[in-house]
């Protein structure tokens, strides 16, 4: 299982170079886990990468997570409405959010 940090902002002018980044990094492993450690801004373009990168995990039966999600990340994929769909990948244990909060 490779590891890979992305650091800076997930956005529609990185999207392209850092979904291709981890669709051969997904390719080349029999799972990957992203660091989003150094991750501080997320739009919806940056979203629907990290959501095609998980289907394409999914398609080709291997792992992908996220890891040290910071809050700020998590509150725009919970306004996004896309939380459950990383905690029902969670339930494979595909996408587990590291570094998540849980809302009392």
């Amino acid at each position: 299982m490779h590891t890979i940090r992305v650091s800076g902002d997930i956005d529609f002018r990185r999207i392209n170079e850092t979904r291709q980044l981890l669709l051969k990094n997904l390719t080349d492993s029999d799972g990957l886990v992203v660091d989003m450690s150094d991750v501080y801004r997320i739009d919806s373009a940056g979203l629907a990468g990290l959501v095609e990168v998980l289907q394409a995990a999914r398609v080709s039966g291997r792992s992908f997570r996220l890891s040290k999600v910071r809050d700020g990340v998590m509150r725009v994929i919970r306004f996004a409405r896309l939380e459950k769909v990383f905690f029902d990948a969670e339930k494979d244990g595909r996408i587990p959010s590291e570094g998540f909060r849980a809302v009392a």
